[in-house]
């Protein structure tokens, strides 16, 4: 449920876990849902593996449809943000990797038409967005943190880990699941 989002593992690429439990599977870049004080969210990508931290021997691509205007960064497993200044001027696997070294950098952006190319040689959460417009005191947004587990139909599972979105005055509950991007039945008040 991505839009578009294509990630590209290079033939070769050895990938290392922070936990001696992973199973070896790579999750599918995924929409998620974060609010980020003084930006303004566009899109944000989970991919890899839940509570793993995966790194990569070389680069890893990640294109982002439409977002070739946008800023861009990183959640780690933390929760800190930080934005990937690094650009660069080749979108090929050896040439990310020697200009990410070069710059002792893990990851680094490049402008693809009207996409974004980020190259990492790790997996987290990585979210394009725009600086918001400054404005008075009223104009900054309040934020929730939301996790939600419910039954799949055969267990209890997570159906939304973690997740910081942006809250207005008027959001309930129920306004938070749909800004989660959440299916839900409503059923008199549950």
């Amino acid at each position: 449920n991505a839009g578009g989002v294509r990630l590209t593992i290079p033939h070769g690429t050895t990938v290392t876990s922070s936990g001696a439990d992973w199973d070896g599977t790579i999750a599918l870049p995924t929409t998620t849902t974060v609010a980020l004080s003084g930006k303004t969210v566009r899109s944000a990508i989970a991919v890899g593996a839940a509570g793993h931290d995966l790194a990569f021997d070389q680069p890893i691509r990640l294109l982002l449809p439409g977002a070739g205007d946008k800023k861009v960064g990183f959640i780690d497993r933390n929760g800190t943000f930080t934005e990937i200044t690094q650009t660069l001027t080749t979108d090929t696997v050896s040439g990310a990797a020697t200009e990410l070294e070069a710059a002792g950098k893990g990851e680094g952006k490049i402008r693809s038409g009207s996409d974004l190319a980020v190259w990492t040689n790790h997996f987290t959460t990585f979210v394009t967005y725009d600086d918001a417009v400054s404005g008075g005191s009223d104009s900054q947004p309040g934020t929730a943190t939301l996790k939600v587990y419910g039954y799949d139909g055969t267990r209890s599972t997570t159906m939304l880990g973690t997740t910081t979105l942006e809250i207005g005055s008027r959001d309930t509950p129920i306004s938070l699941l749909d800004k989660a991007g959440l299916d839900y039945t409503n059923q008199g008040g549950y």
